[in-house]
């Protein structure tokens, strides 16, 4: 019976301490015709904000050297469902400029979005549930 009672113990100590379900999300942006400015990568795990809100995404990072392709790795997420969106943010102020209609005046995209259409959160998420999970992407506009 104690044998048993320590290995109940151990095995809950040991579950304390086994680190949560963690991974890294890379996106390769393909097809960018200007490399003046920056490139905005945004990480959502909601639909409020996605895919136009900075302020709103759950990380953001930033790829200011460039060619026609990008590359941003988001470290340290924790399994679940995401969505990215991205911009060229070609005055470098951290915002997406829009027409007079609303539309983009530089270039967006979003994970899943392979030409022009309003994405949402549903369309474009997907699943993290490994180490590491690659993701390709283009502008859409």
């Amino acid at each position: 019976m104690k044998q048993i009672v320590l290995i109940v113990i151990t095995a809950i100590a040991f579950m304390n301490f086994t680190p949560a379900n963690i991974g890294k999300v890379t996106v390769e942006l393909t097809g960018i015709e200007k490399t003046e400015g920056q490139v905005v990568f945004m990480l959502f795990d909601q639909e409020d904000g996605f895919p136009n809100q900075p302020d709103k995404a759950l990380k953001k990072g930033i790829v200011q050297k460039y060619s026609d392709k990008a590359t941003y790795s988001f470290e340290g997420i924790p399994y679940g469902t995401y969505a990215i969106a991205v911009f060229h943010d070609e005055n470098s102020d951290g915002e997406i400029e829009r027409n007079f209609v609303g539309m983009p005046k530089e270039s967006v995209g979003a994970t899943n979005m392979f030409k022009m259409g309003r994405p949402n959160f549903n369309k474009c998420s997907f699943e993290l549930k490994e180490d590491e999970k690659k993701l390709n992407m283009v502008f859409i506009i």
